[in-house]
């Protein structure tokens, strides 16, 4: 003989792994993707930050036009070291790369001209 259709057992344990499964599927998802927030939080904080130095150079002690005639500097902000990297000059001004541990982002800075 056959039987039709699934006992009370067989549902309850159905139902059970179904939750199980879906519970590993969340944390196995929310474990991806919170370095990620994490990521985004982080270059979010050094592009407030480096925009913020270059709105007020003076008051951080930025100076471009030293670190454009290096190729690189450091900048102190916050107790966090900022490197700062020459990617390209072009007239009045250079893209300066600025890195925070694994975080880099680039801006367009206006270099003053050098007077002799």
């Amino acid at each position: 003989m056959t039987r039709r259709g699934l006992t009370l057992l067989e549902v309850v344990l159905a139902i059970a792994l179904l939750a199980l499964a879906a519970t590993g599927v969340a944390s196995a998802i929310s474990s991806i993707t919170r370095p990620v927030e994490g990521a985004h939080a982080d270059m979010h904080a050094l592009a407030v930050a480096v925009d913020e130095v270059l709105r007020d150079p003076t008051r951080y002690q930025f100076d471009s036009t030293a670190i454009v005639a290096n190729g690189r500097g450091t900048l102190e902000l916050d107790g966090a070291t900022i490197r700062i990297v020459l990617k390209t000059r072009s007239g009045r001004g250079a893209w300066l790369e600025f890195v925070q541990s694994d975080q880099r982002i680039a801006r367009w800075v206006r270099v003053p001209e050098e007077r002799p």
